[in-house]
């Protein structure tokens, strides 16, 4: 497997000034945003909300060294070792269709696994997945933390990739990022609105990211 793999990397990843200044508000989510408690979980992401108008699409990314085309369709990203999972969910929503759901949109996404390392060549695709959204807009995945690596002389934090599809829309390449990661601070890249909490659910962890796509 550690042939297989590109082990840790330290390299200055792409231009910070290559992201867009685009925000994610809270007008398509719930007043306050996301709660801090797990049972507050079920309504984070306003499935029975209607559309609002006051939604701007989410801040794009770079989309970095380690894309690979053609991430198999799947719920759970396999990984290498037991590690707590972490659910990442949200809703998908159009600028076109006034901030409405999205439905059957492509999500794909990729990380580093526990120890900063991208699978870049393997057949099994780790930490790499892809879906499609549910009528609703709906998307869910299951994973783990992925893990810091050097960009440079600084490490990265945490982060996990996404490229988003949809007929009608531009296509999105965005990263999310975990609030409280110790490297927000030194990262070019990042962005506050990609920043999400990692609800601490017992036996996982459990995170909301809603995403807005701009009309094409």
């Amino acid at each position: 497997m550690a042939n297989d793999k590109l082990g840790r990397r330290e390299f200055l990843i792409g231009s910070a000034g290559a992201a867009a200044a685009l925000l994610v508000l809270p007008g398509c989510t719930r007043e306050g945003g996301v709660g801090n408690a797990p049972e507050d979980l079920a309504s984070a992401s306003n499935l029975d909300l209607p559309p609002t108008p006051a939604c701007d699409d989410t801040v794009e990314q770079i989309l970095g060294p380690f894309y690979r085309a053609n991430a198999p369709e799947r719920v759970e990203l396999p990984h290498p070792t037991e590690q707590k999972l972490v659910t990442l969910r949200g809703v998908l929503r159009g600028q076109s269709l006034q901030c409405g759901p999205l439905a059957s949109a492509l999500i794909e996404i990729w990380q580093a696994d526990e120890t900063g390392t991208y699978d870049n060549t393997t057949n099994q695709f780790l930490m790499r997945g892809s879906q499609r959204t549910a009528a609703d807009g709906s998307y869910s995945f299951t994973t783990i933390l992925p893990g810091w690596y050097l960009n440079g002389d600084v490490y990265r934090p945490r982060h996990v990739h996404y490229k988003v599809t949809a007929p009608g829309h531009k296509t999105l390449i965005t990263q999310l990022y975990f609030k409280d990661d110790p490297y927000l601070a030194t990262d070019p890249f990042y962005h506050p609105s990609l920043v999400m909490p990692l609800v601490d659910a017992g036996a996982q962890y459990d995170v909301i990211f809603d995403i807005v796509l701009a009309t094409a």
